[in-house]
């Protein structure tokens, strides 16, 4: 293994940005299912110090433990925390030396019928909101608490649930959120490129979000070792 990535500092989260696409893969084509595995090992393995063919990778869910769903669990101990994310054009991995991250991105056009859409997971008060916002502005904005809604998911390991229903996303604020079984979550919008809008959520309080560009790590190290 050539090279380590210095982990996040306390209060800090590392959000790697990976268009897979411009990735100069050799070999066959390969599924963005495969490309998203592969990402992830090749960047746990920076962090951790090993080859990537040692990276170890279960899916922990809270109500059936370990299987083929649930939150993705490096099994090296001390290792850091991390969560994914895909959308159109962009894979996003967040990484957190304390405690857990969650984390969503999703295209700035992604077409979205706001009378209808995740309507099932937003509060009264979210549903409102939107109500009196006219378009292009409420797209904007549910697209906005739909990427809240997924990261908050995703740092419980609870998914995209009805149980979000009473969880209240309006505002990314330093107070924390407190969800249902999974303790207090800290929300952050992410500065990302136009195209796209993201959340992260941290059980930890984080101060710094660390935004970087995933391709020349991964071109140097592959293939895996």
């Amino acid at each position: 293994m050539a090279g380590q990535l210095p982990p996040p500092a306390p209060g800090e989260a590392h959000v790697w940005l990976v268009d897979p696409g411009r990735l100069p893969w050799p070999g066959p084509i390969m599924s963005p299912v495969a490309v998203s595995r592969l990402v992830q090992r090749i960047l746990a393995a920076g962090y951790l110090g090993i080859p990537s063919s040692r990276v170890r990778i279960v899916r922990r869910c809270p109500r059936h433990g370990l299987g083929d769903h649930g939150r993705p669990e490096l099994t090296a101990p001390g290792g850091p925390d991390y969560s994914i994310a895909h959308t159109t054009g962009l894979l996003a991995m967040a990484v957190t030396g304390q405690g857990r991250v969650g984390i969503d991105v999703e295209r700035a056009n992604r077409p979205m019928d706001v009378r209808t859409a995740v309507h099932p997971f937003l509060t009264p008060m979210e549903i409102d909101q939107i109500g009196r916002l006219p378009e292009p502005a409420a797209r904007a904005r549910l697209l906005t608490l739909w990427t809240r809604k997924e990261a908050v998911g995703k740092v419980t390991g609870h998914g995209l649930s009805r149980a979000l229903r009473g969880v209240e996303v309006s505002e990314a604020v330093a107070a924390p959120l407190v969800v249902q079984s999974g303790g207090e979550v800290w929300l952050h919008t992410l500065r990302l490129p136009d195209a796209y809008v993201g959340a992260l959520a941290t059980t930890r309080p984080v101060t710094r979000i660390s935004v970087r560009t995933a391709a020349s790590w991964l071109c140097r190290h592959w293939p895996l070792s």
